[in-house]
């Protein structure tokens, strides 16, 4: 693999790097064909509930360009607040804005919308603050800005404050609901996990979007379940469409929130199956592998879970980053195969 050293990209408190505005980038988007990046709704979704005449205020850490506010600055420039590198500061200000009926809406890298500045996060949670944290670049997305950058532990640090909802959208549509649904609700905090990516579209946009829950993606037998989270919900069907090449069947569900989480659904899918396996771009410490552990384990299900193992991240692109920890198709597929075949599964075919 081929590492690079990382890259700083971040400025001063109050200055925009290049001396670009947000709003020079919102012409650029990570569409193709049937793929886009579910960061490309954030902008275009607040500017639709600016316009709805929700009182919406988008905090900026100068980070914009990134996570695609463009929209806001151009349609709506006095309600983007550029609070520059001041995280810490920016949750403080978003607590603050909340109590006087604005709805805040703190939006940057994962590293740095909830990792940097948690503590004061969870100060809002505790005082019942609903603030709205949308964090972008989650796990290995963030690629070669490097381990200081990539936060693959974003889920764990969410999943342990009280009273705030952790919501894990799988595509472009489904992150639109989400974040329309964040803000219109007054009466929880909430966590919004965003991919960086372009991934397959398998959400209608018309559909509403609700905390909870479970959705099949995938259904070709049951002799595995694999679970996904918001940015491995595509890796998960398509793994599965690979295990069905080998003639194994397996059964996919994505969760489209961690808090709260769908025991009961989660019970009901892993019924049958020989083997549930989660899938995660995100520590197997303290995420959705351990969340479904918490359900299943108590009924002596066989778990396994996919994601980053307990290491930081490097300066690699995402591609290589997905190669090297196996969060590729083929190696999911590869590695379900393998725990079917070999003891205590012992590859009984069906």
């Amino acid at each position: 693999m081929a590492l690079a050293r990382p890259r700083r990209r971040r400025t001063a408190p109050g200055t925009r790097r290049d001396r670009r505005r947000v709003g020079d980038m919102a012409a650029k988007t990570d569409v193709y064909g049937d793929l886009r990046a579910p960061r490309e709704m954030i902008g275009s979704t607040l500017v639709e509930l600016i316009e709805a005449g929700e009182d919406v205020v988008v905090l900026d850490g100068d980070l914009g360009l990134s996570t695609r506010l463009g929209p806001v600055e151009d349609a709506h420039p006095d309600r983007l607040v550029q609070l520059g590198v001041a995280e810490q500061n920016a949750m403080g200000v978003a607590t603050g804005l909340s109590y006087t009926g604005v709805r805040p809406v703190f939006v940057s890298m994962a590293m740095f919308a909830l990792a940097l500045p948690w503590t004061q996060l969870r100060q809002a949670a505790y005082a019942g603050a609903p603030v709205v944290v949308i964090g972008t670049h989650p796990g290995v997305d963030m690629g070669p800005d490097g381990g200081t950058h990539q936060c693959l532990e974003d889920l764990a640090l969410a999943r342990a404050i009280p009273e705030l909802l952790v919501l894990t959208p799988a595509d472009s549509a489904q992150t639109a609901n989400a974040i329309a649904w964040a803000v219109r609700q007054r009466e929880h905090p909430v966590y919004i996990r965003v991919g960086r990516h372009p991934v397959a579209q398998l959400y209608d946009p018309d559909a509403e979007f609700a905390p909870g829950g479970h959705e099949v993606i995938a259904d070709h037998g049951g002799r595995a379940l694999i679970v996904t989270e918001g940015s491995t919900a595509s890796l998960g069907r398509d793994a599965a469409d690979a295990l069905a090449g080998r003639g194994i069947g397996a059964r996919v569900v994505h969760l489209p929130s961690l808090k709260p989480l769908d025991a009961d659904g989660i019970r009901a899918a892993a019924s049958g199956c020989e083997l549930v396996v989660t899938v995660e771009n995100h520590s197997v410490i303290g995420g959705l592998g351990d969340a479904v552990c918490g359900v299943v384990g108590p009924q002596g299900a066989h778990v396994e879970r996919i994601g980053t193992p307990d290491v930081f991240g490097m300066s690699a692109t995402g591609d290589e980053m997905r190669e090297a920890f196996g969060l590729t198709p083929d190696a999911v597929a590869a590695r379900i195969a393998a725990w079917l075949s070999t003891p205590p599964l012992g590859g009984t075919a069906r």
